[in-house]
């Protein structure tokens, strides 16, 4: 068999300098072609490959669909032939790496850059669409972004491009990415220009978020492209509003309502991008600071459908079991220090900061409620001048309701602290806050670091601790939630998790009441449900001295969002059932209410000792409403009591309990935004069984 060529071989006319890239057809190579003295990207199949008849096709309709394409945004073809066995295609050569690369390394992009981005790719696929080529794998990892002080990108790898007339691919297959791939696409249709203005979109989403529009296992992916709702941004002023009416006219499900062809979409990108080039106010400088989503590490099956995950690792001050399963601190390191292009994914500098700022809390649960030395707070993580910061504010009816207590500066990090949430980890009274740290190996998730800052029983929290870290765990597939599951007096971590399978697992990990989380074990499987439609949290919900779990969701099989039941997993000492017998303890929502729009959390306001209430937030006509549904029986009474707080902003509030004082009744925390300003709001329950504003203060944070 032919030797494959590396750095320092002569192939053919070509000097080959280094490999920039490999994948499963074969690798790419800095080369000289020295007749020229010119530096051309080599593209080399791999020889075991070479006498396969449909790749030679497919490789060879690469070169001669790139030759006949005449673009200034798509890789110029020099040559292509075969060499001692070896298929090749010299082309140019780009330097700077993929777009994809750029995201992970940067973060989101602004609406400008994107945009412009945006608008040279649609450029590149109207000359190839000019001469019959569709790409069908418009993805982030195919756009070459060019050094320079002028943004200038490529299109690039044609390879699996549909030239019209003829369709290259394997019998009963599909080629092209799931994650760009359009929803007809599913039903057997064509590629066409209709699927690369989709694949646009899909593109455009990406470079705002950080992540693909739709996450999934191959089996899922199809049916979220097909059935899901088009994600938007936060409605935050005219950029966004720009920036969601791209995404719903590229990415709408029928291939009629999109743009009819790259020439109209070329037109919309630069509308948008004479708004994004306006004057903004400051608290629309960045469209939105969603969770960055990672990929899921390949990892087969389990026998049960669950995720594969090896062993825990806990913090260097936790307890080591009696088996050999732990990994050391110092190969924890490792793992943490091995991040993107071999930076750390985290700044360890942390520690106290002596200015309050402004902080930037992005959309979702990064707000959650508790007592600190006997006063209750609200406390908040968001961004300060690019740190990551965690603020405790006083959220009493008193007039200090809103004053600033402690500030605990994190530093900088690569990604996205992930999940927020509160609890009594350590079982002191006091209320301590818990995130997990994406961590990376080789630009690829690795695992999550379980972060957690404990209170300081003076009203404010501690320097923050790794209590564990959990190998293979990918913080984007996973909704957590905190209660006392072991009934040991000190608050568990657990999660909801996606399957590989599909279908979700809740795994808890169990706190040592001190400072370590115990390895992750499985208390339930539900093969059966889809995680992507499950809002999660935790309560005592069936008078028991233990937590259960509580979700929220779509009945199996319905797509309808106003179709609502509540499903409750009783704690049975080590595992969270649907009920005895594994029967469902459910009930129906009797309100039409948009399951899309709502948040939720658990409370006990009615005086009922020992039994929580769920509580529901959702927008409505200029407000938030707050339902407190309580349960009796199997099923929930419609709004034993709401109440109603005045917003100007559409989101949906971030809701959470503020644990109750001497009358053993909790508090209702929301945080309203007003024109990207936020407002603490504290709702009390009062005998008569109302529930009332008690509180309603500015503070010093700001929608991101």
């Amino acid at each position: 068999m032919p030797e494959f060529p590396a750095a320092g071989d002569q192939f053919g006319p070509y000097r080959i300098v280094r490999e920039i890239g490999r994948g499963g057809m074969g690798a790419v190579f800095v080369a000289v072609q020295e007749s020229l003295g010119r530096d051309v990207a080599l593209k080399v199949l791999l020889p075991q490959f070479a006498s396969d008849v449909e790749f030679r096709d497919r490789f060879n309709r690469e070169a001669t669909t790139l030759a006949r394409l005449d673009s200034l945004h798509v890789v110029r073809v020099y040559d292509h032939g075969e060499v001692e066995g070896c298929l090749y295609i010299a082309s140019q050569l780009v330097t700077g790496g993929d777009l994809a690369a750029l995201v992970e390394r940067e973060g989101s992009l602004d609406p400008r850059t994107a945009l412009d981005i945006a608008s040279q790719v649609t450029d590149a696929l109207a000359d190839a669409h000019a001469v019959g080529v569709f790409h069908r794998d418009v993805k982030a990892k195919n756009v070459l972004v060019r050094e320079g002080r002028e943004l200038w990108v490529f299109l690039c790898d044609f390879g699996i491009a549909w030239l019209s007339g003829q369709e290259l691919t394997r019998t009963g297959s599909v080629l092209g990415s799931f994650a760009v791939m359009a929803p007809e696409r599913f039903r057997g249709a064509p590629a066409s220009a209709a699927t690369d203005v989709y694949a646009v979109g899909c593109l455009i989403w990406h470079m705002l978020t950080g992540g693909p529009p739709y996450r999934g296992t191959e089996l899922e992916l199809p049916l979220q492209h097909v059935s899901e709702p088009i994600p938007q941004l936060p409605a935050t002023g005219p950029v966004n509003a720009a920036l969601n009416e791209l995404l719903l006219r590229t990415m709408a499900k029928d291939p009629a309502d999109r743009y009819p062809d790259t020439a109209a979409l070329g037109r919309a990108l630069r509308a948008a991008r004479a708004i994004a080039e306006a004057p903004v106010d400051d608290t629309e400088a960045s469209p939105t600071l969603l969770r960055r989503q990672v990929p899921p590490p390949v990892a087969p099956p389990s026998d049960e459908g669950a995720r594969t995950r090896p062993e825990f690792v806990p913090s260097a001050y936790g307890r080591r079991p009696r088996s050999g399963i732990w990994v050391s601190v110092a190969a924890a390191a490792v793992v943490v220090l091995l991040g993107v292009g071999g930076v750390a994914a985290w700044a360890l500098g942390h520690g106290r900061s002596g200015s309050s700022g402004v902080l930037t809390v992005p959309s979702g649960a990064r707000i959650v409620g508790g007592v600190e030395n006997g006063r209750p707070v609200a406390i908040a993580l968001g961004e300060v001048g690019g740190s990551y910061r965690i603020q405790v504010r006083d959220a009493s009816a008193s007039g200090r309701s809103g004053a600033l207590l402690d500030s605990l500066d994190l530093g900088r990090w690569s990604g996205d602290p992930g999940t927020f949430v509160g609890g009594d980890f350590n079982g002191d009274g006091e209320t301590d806050v818990a995130w997990s740290e994406q961590l990376f190996r080789g630009g690829s998730a690795s695992g999550l670091r379980l972060q957690v800052a404990l209170g300081n029983g003076a009203g404010g929290l501690r320097a923050a601790q790794v209590w564990g870290t959990v190998p293979n765990w990918v913080v984007a597939d996973m909704k957590v939630i905190v209660g006392d599951f072991t009934g040991d007096g000190a608050d568990d971590y657990a999660e909801f998790g996606k399957t590989h399978t599909g279908g979700v697992d809740i795994q808890v990990l169990a706190s040592n009441g001190a400072d370590a989380f115990a390895a992750p074990r499985r208390w339930s499987s539900e093969p059966g449900y889809v995680w992507s439609y499950l809002l999660v949290t935790a309560g005592r919900f069936t008078g028991q001295p233990v937590d259960d779990a509580l979700e929220v969701g779509l009945p199996h099989g319905s797509a309808d969002y106003f179709q609502i039941d509540c499903q409750i997993f009783r704690n049975t000492g080590d595992t969270l059932e649907r009920g005895p017998g594994r029967s469902k303890d459910t009930a129906s929502c009797a309100e039409p209410w948009d399951w899309r729009t709502l948040a939720l959390t658990s409370a006990s306001l009615t005086g009922d000792a020992g039994t929580d209430q769920l509580v529901l937030a959702r927008p409505e006509d200029g407000r938030i409403v707050v339902s407190v549904l309580a349960r009796s029986g199997p099923r929930w009474l419609s709004e034993a009591m709401s109440a109603s707080v005045p917003a100007t902003d559409s989101a949906t509030s971030d809701v959470f309990r503020i644990p109750g004082a001497a009358s053993g009744r909790d508090a209702i925390g929301l945080v309203v935004w007003e024109d990207g300003r936020g407002r603490l709001v504290r709702l009390d329950p009062t005998a008569d069984g109302r529930l009332v504003v008690s509180s309603r203060t500015p503070v010093g944070w700001e929608k991101g």
